[in-house]
């Protein structure tokens, strides 16, 4: 879904460039029809925290990371966080 949103507020107007990358293969989600949003250029997500180490992910490989962390002890996944970057560049320096 984070393609059709960025697709959706790269069209109303940027005041830079942009590179987008387009994954191959196919989507993991089954309800994507839903209403486009704008996007915050350069905004990352937490999708877990940790307490003593931060994995960082871009793209379809944060489905990779989950499933990754599923197969973690309770200790591990209470130390472990998440967080989506969405963006190489800028950089979410605040999270």
């Amino acid at each position: 879904m984070q393609l059709r949103h960025i697709l959706y507020t790269v069209q109303k107007g940027l005041n830079n460039p942009i590179a987008i990358r387009y994954p191959r293969g196919r989507g993991r989600i089954v309800n994507w029809k839903q209403p486009f949003k704008t996007i915050e250029i350069g905004k990352a997500e937490i999708l877990k925290e940790g307490a003593t180490l931060a994995v960082l992910s871009i793209g379809i490989m944060a489905h990779e990371v989950s499933k990754a962390f599923e197969k973690l002890t309770k200790a591990q996944k209470h130390a472990c966080g998440h967080y989506d970057m969405g963006f190489v560049k800028p950089l979410d320096e605040a999270l």
